[in-house]
């Protein structure tokens, strides 16, 4: 099992990273339709006690990187494109 001593100092570096992807702003253009951030509290051996974490770290509800933005994003996209 890996430990980590700052866990919550990794979580916030790979959030800014994601951030850091580019975004399309219409149906053309260069990087992703849509993204988001989805924590987990995981140790790879008990999948059991994994946990969806939504404090901390994680994105909160307002964040462009919550799934709920993920969600609306999506749905606007289809909207667009299939609502011609």
């Amino acid at each position: 099992m890996t430990y980590h001593r700052e866990p919550e100092s990794l979580v916030r570096h790979c959030i800014e990273q994601m951030r850091a992807v580019s975004q399309r702003s219409d149906l053309v253009g260069v990087g992703l339709e849509a993204k988001a951030v989805i924590v987990v509290n995981m140790d790879n051996q008990n999948f059991t006690k994994a946990r969806y974490l939504s404090r901390g770290a994680a994105p909160r509800v307002g964040d462009p990187m919550h799934y709920d933005a993920f969600i609306q994003t999506v749905c606007s996209l289809f909207t667009d494109r299939f609502n011609r």
